[in-house]
């Protein structure tokens, strides 16, 4: 029979498996991540976000269809029934009272609100005593539940012949018939059907109008070993964790469709990745990076702590921390003009850093150092992770494996040599991943809150019982990886060579084999 995998069509026995159909089309999946099906179509019954409220008086009905910009409003909705118009004047009608002590909202006084809205008053500033306040003009309003809001969308006309005492006789969501697809997670032992869509992957096509923000989902991506995992999700998106980054700018804004890919640029969550599965109104606080071409399918069934696979086009091209032989076979392969400042063996920097805007320019520029310039470390992030995002915002490999070292202090003899950080960044790092014994030759370590120096970086030369790498005791101070190569350049060091750079490259744990 015929199966589809990620768009490919592959033939299988009846009665195929899922691992059956993924060996055919000779895709490799973890058994960790969400795979899924897409079965066809089916007619359907689903709410839509307009909800139907119906007043009785005076031997005749008046309905009312509000849209519900939040979830709240439409439970305060459900609750009106039996309820009356309590008031009405030329500006709004109240109906009320009902109880909202169980929801969480934000109160403000002086609202101005426009007309048509539909909001919720506290105004006795009881929440056992609230009311829903049908706006007819724009106004200012007291005591109102900020975040609780809707809009009348059919039956306006009506607001100006309600009256006191009408009832609300019936509540409830509109309903729609809709064509829906029929989609599930799979396991690799689930049987599949003729016809059956597999997903594996999600593929994202980048948007050149947001460089930046596109290099931060390359990054995460990269570093994530191809995955990204469902942080929270709601019923208009899934949002990813990120890897940490700071200052994104303000870029390309639009309409966030199904399928639209946006990062965050500023706020508590920026940096956040999200998928959007319904469509929104553009907002300045979210830029958009890109469009899935395929696999939403498994974005519509993944939940929080899900990870996924995700491919995305084009590929990132990072030449940093690559040799200088392996960055020139890659420009050539992507078919890249480049160019080289200075001499030695490890890219160091690259200018544009951005993927999207080497491609858009058809050049790179990359900075060369002597292999002797630069050491290796390995980053112990599930030990220390407040540390390591601080070393690596300070070195600036947030978004690159290669970063700088200031020399700070180096004395030899003394056994170890501390690197400039950041004191008010250093400031806010508690203690994690403290030395319990000895501290080996090689450790790596950072100053933490409990001491003067807070935020000073350092290695140890010599072990030490007593000592960290930055020479304080062993509360203060934060254990954050080692050295795997390169400590013939540290111990080489001393006064002269203060205040000069050694770039240091990280190494993660599954390509060290020192």
């Amino acid at each position: 029979m015929k199966v589809f995998v990620d768009g490919e069509e592959v033939e299988v026995p009846e009665g195929a498996k899922v691992r059956d159909a993924l060996e055919a089309a000779g895709k490799e999946v973890p058994e960790d991540v969400v795979v899924a099906v897409f079965k066809g179509e089916e007619e359907a019954v689903k709410e839509t976000d307009r909800f139907r409220i119906v007043f009785e008086g005076d031997d005749r009905e008046l309905e009312v269809t509000v849209a519900v910009e939040d979830e709240r409003l439409a439970e305060v909705c459900e609750r009106l029934e039996g309820a009356r118009v309590s008031w009405v004047t030329l500006d709004e009608v109240g109906v009320g009272p009902v109880d909202v002590s169980d929801l969480n909202y934000k109160i403000r006084r002086g609202v101005e609100v426009p007309p048509h809205s539909v909001i919720v008053v506290l105004p006795s500033n009881d929440p056992t005593d609230a009311y829903v306040l049908f706006t007819k003009r724009r106004m200012a309003v007291e005591y109102v539940c900020t975040d609780v809001t809707g809009e009348v969308t059919a039956g306006r006309e009506f607001l100006n012949e309600l009256d006191t005492g009408y009832e609300v006789v019936d509540t409830g969501p509109l309903m729609e018939r809709v064509t829906r697809k029929v989609v599930h997670r799979v396991s690799p032992d689930d049987e599949l059907e003729e016809g059956d869509h597999l997903y594996t992957r999600v593929v994202i096509e980048l948007d050149d109008g947001s460089p930046v923000s596109a290099e931060h989902l390359l990054n995460t991506v990269e570093m994530n070993d191809g995955r990204l995992r469902v942080g929270f999700k709601c019923d208009t998106y899934d949002s990813f964790e990120p890897r940490p980054f700071y200052d994104l700018p303000d870029e390309k804004t639009g309409m966030r469709d199904r399928g639209t890919v946006t990062v965050r640029n500023t706020g508590s969550n920026e940096g956040n990745i999200y998928v959007y599965r319904k469509s929104r109104t553009p907002i300045d606080s979210h830029n958009v990076v890109g469009e899935v071409t395929s696999g939403m399918e498994i974005v519509d069934v993944a939940v929080e702590g899900d990870e996924v696979l995700v491919e995305t086009v084009p590929e990132r091209l990072n030449f940093v921390g690559l040799s200088l032989e392996e960055a020139k076979e890659l420009a050539e392969e992507k078919g890249i003009e480049i160019e080289v400042e200075g001499e030695g063996d490890i890219v160091v920097d690259q200018e544009p850093k951005e993927t999207l805007n080497v491609i858009k320019e058809g050049r790179v520029k990359v900075k060369v150092v002597p292999e002797d310039q630069v050491i290796e470390v390995e980053l112990f992030e599930d030990e220390a992770p407040r540390t390591v995002e601080y070393f690596r915002r300070v070195t600036g490999m947030l978004d690159r494996p290669v970063g700088k070292l200031k020399v700070h202090f180096a004395y030899s003899d003394l056994g170890m040599v501390m690197f400039e950080g950041d004191e008010k960044l250093g400031r806010k790092l508690v203690p994690e991943n403290t030395p319990k014994d000895t501290v080996e030759a090689g450790t790596l370590g950072v100053t933490n809150q409990a001491k003067k120096h807070a935020g000073l970086i350092g290695v140890r030369l010599e072990p030490s019982d007593e000592y960290g790498p930055t020479g304080e005791t062993f509360e203060g101070t934060n254990i954050i990886g080692r050295v795997v190569k390169g400590m013939d350049i540290l111990r080489s060091l001393d006064q002269s060579d203060i205040g000069s750079v050694i770039y240091v490259k990280e190494v993660r744990r599954s390509e060290n084999t020192g």
